[in-house]
């Protein structure tokens, strides 16, 4: 589906929780998300940039050992 394939997913301004950013783990390439003006205070964002750090380490890591990688 187009939205397994989103990158960037721009929430500016949108009243939200942590629990509507779980959407985060079943977007397997998304890699930035924007949250300015949210409401979301400063730890849920630092919690959020954590798990985008894992998600893109753990990307990186299954690019380095995946079989079409490895010629």
């Amino acid at each position: 589906s187009v939205f397994r394939r989103l990158a960037e997913l721009n929430l500016n301004r949108t009243p939200i929780t942590w629990q509507s950013l779980h959407i985060v783990e079943w977007l397997p390439e998304l890699d930035t998300v924007h949250v300015e003006g949210t409401g979301l205070k400063w730890l849920t964002r630092q919690r959020l940039a954590a798990k985008l750090r894992r998600k893109r380490k753990a990307a990186a890591t299954l690019r380095a050992v995946h079989p079409t990688a490895v010629r």
